[in-house]
């Protein structure tokens, strides 16, 4: 089951958050990511300065939802090197690193179109929700505007 839910108006900063069913991929993606081992790939803005931050990740894991990814991954084939990704701002880069790897994200509510706009420059594809959502309506102001509380979306498997 996958949720989509917009935090309550009285929350101090709304959030859209954006979780995908789990199974044993997740928990396992999860435990990679969270202990920093068998990384291969280190990503970065390229809006950060030079020597910025970077998010130590596996080339496999985000070459499986993102082909542009795949492309940067496999023309930068040493492990040391930094991955720029053109566009995207850091904290949005790591929030769609975190969906990706743990399977949910909290993207605060003035942020939910930058984080939209790099998912989709970036091709990610992850659940057929969260997909619909971005790809389709994910300017869609009466969902945005018009959650009076939470406004959840299910998907049976």
């Amino acid at each position: 089951m996958l949720t989509l839910s917009m935090a309550s108006s009285s929350s101090p900063s709304s959030l859209v958050s954006y979780k995908r069913s789990g199974g044993w991929s997740s928990a396992a993606f999860k435990g990679f990511y969270d202990s920093g081992i068998f990384t291969d790939a280190k990503l970065a803005s390229s809006m950060s300065s030079m020597g910025g931050p970077f998010i130590n990740c596996h080339r496999i894991v985000l070459s499986a939802v993102s082909a542009p990814l795949k492309r940067k991954f496999l023309a930068q084939p040493d492990p040391e090197a930094v991955v720029y990704v053109d566009g995207v701002r850091h904290n949005v880069l790591l929030s769609i690193v975190d969906l990706v790897y743990r399977g949910s994200v909290n993207v605060r509510r003035e942020e939910n179109e930058d984080f939209c706009a790099a998912m989709r420059s970036l091709a990610v594809r992850l659940d057929d929700e969260i997909d619909r959502r971005v790809y389709e309506d994910s300017a869609d102001e009466d969902f945005m505007a018009g959650s009076q509380g939470r406004k959840v979306y299910q998907r049976q498997r």
